[in-house]
């Protein structure tokens, strides 16, 4: 590891803004700012001789390679296993040596980073980096592809809308903004990554990535947690294949991923904490490698309210409906799978079906197909929810749409619950949404 291409990465990090009403004469990018706001108090007199920026970049450099611990208290868990001893740590241990410090900082500098922020006025409230990088070179530059370009910072991604040309066609998607989104952003960028891996017909066997996820409420204190994605490949596997991929030349998953976001509301807070559950979903899928079917229950739930809500702040809003949630819940659990519970699903979305037929009729039965909707839709046993459920029974019938529940499902095993409610819920709001006149 060369000096130079330490400088390099330096250059790439910095930019000279003068010294007017400036303590140092340069700004750092998201990442090493993070790494290094605690200690700027401490190194700012080290630049009054600066006067350029590649003389900035010698003095931050000089500075990381002499202090005994670049985390110093702003940057913890990367070294310090013990903080984290869930996840399986790649060795970046401190030592004397030159040779050490110089991989570190290299390893360090080499982050990819989306940087999402939450003013309250002008004041920061929030704010999360999260980094991402790879060791292998064809992924490196596909996470280039989403940097911000001709932007202030080579490492920056691109967040808010993201235009993809395939062939002759432009296709858009959006990458959430929030501090409370960090991991389900993250998924989306590694879905967008996947995505152009498929569509130009790459095949790559290592599809590992590190993360840092670095959060700031104020002040310089930073709290970074290290993850090694290592489970890309069975995500890749599952979703990313040619009969997964949409009339829209989107692959299903994404368009998953994309019909649960929020929509847009008065109440920024509501949309930020909606989001924070959207992260722990995706929490799950990328570091966990599971999909978490209750958790899913509850965005389900959560997502139907939002629309409500969005309807009666514009009256002109369109309902958006849910899609693919019985494909991706069949992907993840594949053989596991069973052919009862199989055919227990098929059965209560026959049932939704049916219930769903309300939303064609007059005003009142829409509004009762409504009422049923969010009764169940926020139930977490298989008790509760068929008590709920049975009790509309008559005034169904009443509509001339008779309906007979399995026994099955009240002994349902939670997991397996989930997956048929979710299921349940979304076709019911789906022919709820493909019901209204608009």
């Amino acid at each position: 590891m060369s000096e130079e291409k330490l400088m390099q990465l330096m250059l790439k990090r910095i930019r000279w803004v003068g010294w007017k009403n400036r303590k140092i004469p340069i700004d750092f990018d998201g990442l090493l700012n993070a790494v290094l706001s605690g200690a700027i108090p401490n190194i700012s007199k080290r630049f009054k001789n600066a006067s350029c920026i590649e003389d900035c970049a010698k003095i931050v450099l000089d500075y990381l390679m002499k202090t005994k611990d670049i985390s110093s208290s702003h940057f913890p868990t990367i070294l310090q296993k013990s903080e984290a001893p869930n996840y399986h740590f790649s060795d970046y241990k401190m030592d004397t040596s030159v040779k050490s410090k110089e991989e570190i900082l290299n390893w360090l500098l080499s982050f990819y980073y989306i940087d999402l922020i939450r003013l309250e006025g002008r004041k920061l409230k929030q704010r999360t980096i999260v980094g991402i990088r790879s060791d292998n070179k064809d992924l490196e530059k596909l996470i280039s592809n989403y940097t911000e370009k001709g932007g202030a910072y080579y490492f920056k991604v691109k967040v808010g809308e993201i235009i993809k040309q395939y062939t002759d066609r432009l296709i858009t998607y959006y990458l959430p903004i929030y501090p409370s989104s960090a991991y389900f952003t993250l998924l989306f960028l590694l879905c967008l990554i996947m995505d152009d891996l498929r569509l130009r017909g790459n095949y790559i066997q290592n599809l590992n990535f590190e993360t840092l996820i670095l959060n700031n409420s104020g002040g310089n204190k930073w709290t970074s947690v290290y993850h090694p994605i290592v489970n890309l490949k069975r995500i890749y596997d599952l979703f990313f294949n040619e009969d997964d991929l949409t009339d829209t030349l989107k692959f299903k998953f994404i368009v998953f991923l994309e019909s649960l976001t929020p929509p847009r509301l008065q109440n920024q807070n509501i949309v930020e904490s909606y989001y924070s559950l959207l992260s722990s979903l995706a929490f799950s899928i990328l570091i966990e490698s599971y999909l978490n079917v209750q958790k899913l229950s509850q965005i389900i739930s959560e997502k139907i309210s939002l629309e409500f809500r969005a309807k009666r702040e514009r009256q002109d809003y369109n309902f958006s409906k849910i899609y693919y949630v019985d494909y991706v819940q069949s992907k993840f659990f594949g053989g596991d799978v069973v052919s009862d519970l199989e055919n227990l699903r098929k059965q209560m979305k026959a049932i939704a079906f049916e219930i769903g037929k309300l939303a064609n009729k007059g005003d009142t039965q829409k509004s009762l197909l409504k009422r049923i909707i969010l009764d169940l839709k926020s139930e977490e046993t298989p008790t509760t929810f068929v008590e709920r459920l049975v009790s509309y029974l008559p005034r169904l019938e009443r509509e001339d749409i008779k309906i007979s529940l399995p026994q099955d499902i009240v002994t349902l095993p939670i997991r397996d619950f989930f997956i048929v409610k979710n299921e349940f819920i979304v076709t019911l709001w789906n022919s709820y949404v493909g019901g209204l006149k608009q």
